[in-house]
Formats: C-alpha cells, sequence, structure tokens
C-alpha cells in the first residue's frame, strides 16, 4: 500500500465503520468516540457507517472509497470488519485494492505504517494456513470415503460457474465482486476457489 496518512493528515479522508453486533447504544458510543479520535488526529470525516444485518453500509463505504471520496476506514475493532478469518482476509484485500488504510482502534493498528503492513501479512498467513488445514482434512476424508466406494459429492448447480469464478479472480477482482457478479456470498465464491486449488485447477492460486 502507498498511503502516506501518517505524515500528511491533512489529507486524509476517513470514513468510520462499525458493524453493530450489541445495542445501538454501544454503537453510538464506539461512534462518538471514533469521531473524537478522528478530530485529535486531524483528519476529514465523510461519513458513518453502521451496518446492522447486512453488508449494504459496507458496500456504500467501498463506494465511496472507488470514489476516491475516502482513503482511511476507522474501525473499533478489526473484527467488524469479518467474523471470520476468510471474511477479515477478503475485506482487507478490498481496502488493500482501493489504497485505503484502515485504523483498528482498540489495537491501536493503522496499516499505513509499517506495524500495520505486519498486520495485513499475518492475517493473510493464518488465512492461509486455515485453508491448507482445511484442504488436507477435505484431503483425507476424500481418501477415507473412496476407500470405502462412497460416491462423493453432489451435482453441482452450475458446472462452468468455477471457471468464470477462476477467470475473474485473474483479472483482479475481489471475492466480493466476483460473489456480487455471480450472485453468490463471498463464503462461497472462497469455498470454490478451495476446491479449485485442491482439484490443481486454479494454477497453485
Amino acid at each position: 500500500m502507498n498511503n502516506k496518512h501518517s505524515s500528511d493528515k491533512k489529507n486524509v479522508r476517513s470514513a468510520i465503520y462499525i458493524c453493530q453486533t450489541k445495542s445501538s447504544g454501544e454503537s453510538k458510543r464506539q461512534a462518538a468516540l471514533l469521531q473524537n479520535f478522528i478530530v485529535e488526529q486531524g483528519f476529514s470525516l465523510h461519513d458513518i457507517f453502521i451496518d446492522r444485518k447486512t453488508d449494504s453500509a459496507w458496500q456504500k463505504l467501498l463506494a465511496s472509497a472507488q470514489a476516491r471520496q475516502i482513503n482511511c476506514v476507522v474501525t473499533w475493532h478489526y473484527k467488524q470488519l469479518g467474523n471470520t478469518l476468510a471474511a477479515l482476509a477478503i475485506a482487507l484485500e478490498q481496502l488493500e485494492s482501493l489504497d485505503v488504510a484502515l485504523i483498528s482502534y482498540s489495537q491501536k493498528i493503522d496499516t499505513s505504517k509499517p506495524s500495520g503492513q505486519f498486520f495485513y501479512k499475518t492475517v493473510a498467513e493464518l488465512c492461509q494456513l486455515e485453508s491448507d488445514a482445511k484442504s488436507e482434512s477435505v484431503r483425507l476424508g476424500l481418501a477415507k470415503a473412496k476407500q470405502r466406494g462412497t460416491r462423493l459429492g453432489r451435482p453441482q448447480k452450475d458446472p462452468a460457474a468455477q471457471n468464470r469464478i477462476l477467470a475473474l479472480r485473474e483479472k483482479g477482482l475481489t471475492m466480493r465482486q466476483i460473489a456480487s457478479k455471480e450472485k453468490l456470498s463471498p463464503a462461497g465464491v472462497f469455498k470454490i476457489l478451495q476446491r479449485a486449488n485442491l482439484s490443481g485447477t486454479a494454477g497453485g492460486r
């Protein structure tokens, strides 16, 4: 990431992102503290995005990032970007592809700084380890099932979907963008990419 936020705070166009998992009162408290933090840092505040049961606010935030209205997202805790490691990795990938920094207030993480870049790498490595562990578990399960003569898998609803998803991924689209085009969930896209990797059709990616 080529962000220079830490060296030129006046050019930081920030947005607050909150995923409401507790009471609305707690979300308001977090928003107020994050607003104070932004003022103290000398950032400008574009908008506050709060998701409740859907990710519609996150999609609006990404649209603002694509329009270059924001270049920094401030959140209370990075876990608000994804409740699983895979979902978090996807969200971080989206921000990085748009050259948008992330500040996780509770953990004092700022991805425009070298220590924040280490956070990106750590999440990516953990996600890969989790994927490798699941892949190995799947391989062992498939091997045992074949030994028992069990017929594996269910018929694919759209056999061409995997090839389309791999092609979109090769073009540089994020998992959420692919999910939107294919009318799937990001987790569903992630599983298809994992299956492609297991079968050796993903070119090792």
